[in-house]
């Protein structure tokens, strides 16, 4: 039954994942739309090269959920604290698709260095707040940041 329910909420997640990296796209394509100038990330056609907003914040949300979820003591006795953490948590989050956006972001029609440092940085800081975000999550239910 778990290995169902794992696939179950596993393509939840993923569902998940694709409307609000969509719905995250389209505000910042709204409020982007009111600028007159070019975005650096954007050719001169207006194609945006990366976009991917939407999917740090779904990883940095999914970070969150899933330093709550590993220490929810309510959420651990569940049986759905593997479907959940495994299978919606896993789907949910994506760290090839921040990959790949970068990678779109880095190669313009001529590779630049400047775009391939500023990728690099991107990487590394959705990193670290990745992390700072699972144990936000985790001092939910944790005296971990606690000053006795």
């Amino acid at each position: 039954m778990t290995p169902l329910l794992v696939a179950l909420f596993g393509g939840l997640g993923a569902v998940s994942r694709f409307g609000i990296d969509k719905l995250a796209t389209l505000l910042l394509n709204q409020l982007r739309s009111r600028r007159s100038r070019l975005h650096p990330s954007e050719t001169e056609s207006g194609k945006r090269l990366w976009g991917g907003w939407g999917i740090i914040f779904v990883n940095l949300t999914g970070c969150f959920l899933v330093g709550w979820a590993a220490t929810s003591p309510a959420l651990g006795a569940s049986f759905l604290s593997v479907p959940f953490q495994t299978g919606f948590l896993g789907g949910y989050t994506t760290f090839s698709t921040a990959i790949m956006d970068t990678i779109g972001y880095t190669w313009k029609p001529r590779f630049a260095w400047g775009y391939a440092m500023k990728s690099t940085l991107l990487v590394g800081v959705s990193l670290f707040a990745s992390i700072g975000s699972a144990l936000a999550g985790a001092s939910l239910n944790t005296s971990l940041f606690l000053i006795p």
